[in-house]
């Protein structure tokens, strides 16, 4: 229809469109058969009137005259119709181009030359005539994106922060935040780490299934040069002069053959290295072990370094730090015997030579003279008062007949574990250990089932293995590293007899086993707040055949340093102080545990306990932990994480209960940093749109093809209101006025 016309209908002129069809349709404000009714009185009415002018009129004349007049009625009439007439319009539009720029750690990677990622592709957008090219034919839409979508402005220099990228969730909110809108496609620029959320596939058939295609530009290299420290292994606090072994996890990447060195730092000293030669891609543990000399707070480091020349990808990623405590303390230890047994005699006299350790025996079948000499290691008595018995770090019980201790002091022990988080060896023997507590407080805290008695030697040697767990524990650590460890094992003098033992409880380590019943004879669990373990033979004085103390003491050291130092370590004995972790990302989630007790060992029952978090500046921030119902003694807290760094947490009572925490963002967008190009490649294909590189990428707006949309709309137009309607009307009525002027009628 022409503009004209349209406009005498009363409709605006179709903008960059054409009409490609009508219908009418009428909105009567009056019924249709009474309209029709009157419309036929009207014209009946019409015709007589002019049936009583004067005959000079000629009948033709009479009869135009009332024609007119019943058409100007029926006009009339028809306003109250309301015809409409409805206009299918098509009009063609510019699609919508939407870009997404990567802005996660991994797109700050500098894989070649002085730029990274990110700053390659935001100069090739600001710099080349990329952009002009596709607005010239696009609507042009651009967000930045890790793990969550924002609008991007180029001109403000966006920074590659992000610590986690939500590849598939972000295309699917841009498909959200856009249905319904004529999109050309999804410029895409990334290098295809995702490492949360949806996955890209599933993301890319949505897109597929809306006919939105994705061009994607992929940057980043393929074959990163990577060594990385994810984490080390390692006690937060230890003693002065004891060895510290550490393991440290290093993932390795694109560098196999090659050869670096790992080091541990103490105060920025190098405490330990090793060279190792890396393998194929993935994680290796190294493990290493230091001796710190002197008592303080040092930063502990772990470093790795390549040997050869040739430069890494990435090298913030090779180095981690944490606090180390370390005490001069003095090991309370104290051992309680029937009789005065070899195992005892060799166990009693290697601890009466380590400096550190303080050593109380009891020996119910000596002589109690041997208590009365001065300076002698002998007291009178097992301890009666918990007080007393809480003082010890650890309880090496032995073969003791179970009538001489009550019920009390047995609970007493329990309680010792469980509540003060002291350690207790139970060193089995012929006589009465442990069957002989099968049906006692004791047997709870055994982390494995005691049999009837076992009194008669074997006849067979026996040489003890040592299982997976036992090789990784320190405990069992006989050499320099855990192949010539299991070297010595399998060296080491038999024995010649094992107590009766059934099976490990399910929450026990197993250190130790015999090979050939498979029976557990060094095992360890937890035990409330502390630390229950079990030997089940009396002959590893045995081990010294032909070669003296060196591996017995060894052995023995080991483990009293290990039990001993679980609650030595913790620093205050009536307050245990732990948190779910120990390393946070910012502002997550921190759970605190403390389990206090007051100078008469009694659970602290206070409704509220403060604890204080200091920074490594020395700045302060208040936890307030609460009791937890019906658990006496124990609290609890929730706070978020502060920025990262390194914090001690203590309670503010008993600042001698410190933990540390680290704080640090994830690095799971270092982990694997290569550009992922077949996934990407994948993608594309898959919704009908093409990938690109840094060479081929100026051939982007050649490539979309779908650069225009036609929209179909609908448009009313009121027929009763145009201005030709009106005009009907009006030349209706000039033209029967006009006829009857010449008929000379009034």
């Amino acid at each position: 229809m022409g503009e004209f016309f349209l406009r005498m209908l009363g409709a605006p002129p179709v903008e960059g469109g054409k009409i490609t069809g009508y219908s009418w349709s009428l909105q009567p404000i009056v019924p249709l058969p009474v309209l029709v009714g009157i419309f036929a009185l009207l014209v009946v009415l019409s015709y007589w009137i002019y049936t009583k002018t004067p005959r000079d009129v000629s009948t033709g004349k009479r009869f135009v005259m009332a024609t007119l007049r019943a058409i100007l009625f029926g006009l009339l009439l028809l306003l109250m119709l309301r015809p409409t007439l409805d206009l299918d319009i098509e009009n063609e539009s510019r699609r919508t181009l939407v870009g997404l720029l990567d802005t996660s750690a991994s797109f700050d990677i500098r894989d070649t030359g002085t730029s990274s990622r990110l700053e390659q592709a935001t100069e090739t957008l600001g710099k080349s005539q990329l952009l002009e090219r596709l607005g010239s034919e696009l609507d042009l839409s651009f967000y930045r994106f890790d793990k969550t979508l924002s609008e991007l402005d180029l001109e403000a220099g966006p920074v590659a922060d992000g610590q986690e990228t939500a590849l598939g969730n972000n295309l699917r909110q841009v498909l959200n935040r856009r249905r319904g809108e004529a999109l050309a496609g999804i410029f895409l620029t990334t290098d295809g780490v995702n490492t949360t959320g949806e996955s890209p596939q599933e993301a890319a058939t949505a897109l597929r299934d809306a006919g939105v295609p994705l061009y994607i530009w992929g940057i980043g290299s393929t074959t990163i040069r990577d060594l990385a420290i994810e984490t080390v292994d390692v006690a937060s606090t230890t003693l002065v002069g004891d060895a510290v072994p550490a393991t440290v996890r290093v993932r390795t990447r694109g560098m196999e053959g090659e050869t670096a060195t790992v080091a541990i730092t103490l105060a920025g000293a190098k405490a330990a290295e090793k060279q190792i030669t890396i393998g194929p891609d993935g994680t290796v543990e190294v493990p290493l072990a230091f001796l710190p000399n002197q008592a303080g707070d040092f930063e502990l480091g772990a470093t790795i370094t390549p040997d050869g020349e040739e430069a890494e990808t990435l090298a913030e990623n090779n180095s981690w730090s944490r606090n180390l405590r370390v005490l001069d303390s003095r090991i309370r230890v104290l051992m309680v015997e029937q009789a005065s047994r070899w195992e005892f005699k060799y166990i009693q006299a290697m601890l009466l030579r380590e400096q550190r350790v303080d050593l109380d025996c009891l020996v119910i079948e000596a002589d109690p003279e041997v208590t009365r000499t001065p300076g002698s290691p002998y007291i009178e008595s097992f301890p009666t008062r918990r007080e007393d018995l809480y003082k010890y770090d650890l309880v090496l019980f032995g073969d003791i007949d179970p009538k001489n201790l009550t019920t009390a002091q047995l609970e007493n022990l329990v309680s010792f574990v469980s509540e003060a988080g002291g350690s207790l060896a139970v060193l089995s023997g012929k006589r009465f250990t442990p069957h002989a507590y099968r049906f006692s407080p004791l047997a709870a805290l055994l982390p494995v089932e005691a049999g009837a008695a076992n009194p008669a030697p074997a006849t067979r040697p026996i040489k003890l293995a040592p299982t997976e767990a036992g090789l990784k524990s320190p405990t069992l650590q006989l050499e320099e590293t855990p192949e010539l460890s299991q070297a010595r094992w399998a060296k080491m003098p038999p024995i010649y007899w094992t107590a009766n033992i059934g099976r490990a409880k399910p929450a026990a380590q197993v250190y130790l086993i015999d090979p050939q019943t498979k029976a557990p004879i060094l095992a360890l669990q937890r035990y409330g707040a502390g630390e229950v373990l079990f030997l089940g033979t009396d002959n590893t004085w045995r081990w010294r055949k032909n070669i003296g103390d060196l591996y017995h003491s060894t052995f023995w050291g080991q483990l009293v340093q290990r039990l001993a130092g679980t609650r030595l370590l913790a620093g205050s004995r009536r307050s245990q102080l732990r948190t779910d972790r120990r390393t946070y990302a910012p502002a997550e989630r921190v759970t605190v545990y403390a389990k206090l007790a007051n100078a008469n060992w009694d659970p602290v029952r206070d409704e509220t306990v403060r604890a204080t978090l200091t920074d490594a500046d020395g700045g302060t921030r208040e936890v307030l932990l609460r009791a937890v119902p019906e658990e006496p003694g124990q609290f609890r807290a929730e706070f978020s994480a502060p920025e990262s760094g390194r914090y001690r947490l203590a309670i503010a009572s008993d600042p001698d209960s410190p933990i540390d925490l680290s704080v640090r963002p994830p690095d799971t967008e270092l982990q694997n940093p290569n550009l992922d190009e077949a996934m990407l490649k994948q993608l594309a294909a898959s919704t009908g749109g093409q990938y690109f590189t840094s060479e081929t990428i100026q051939a982007l707006p050649d490539s979309i093809t779908n650069k225009t949309a036609q929209q179909a709309s609908k448009r009313k137009v009121e027929l009763w209101a145009s201005p030709i309607f009106f005009l009907l009307i009006i030349l209706v009525i000039t033209t029967e006025w006009v006829l009857r002027k010449f008929a000379e009628l009034k």
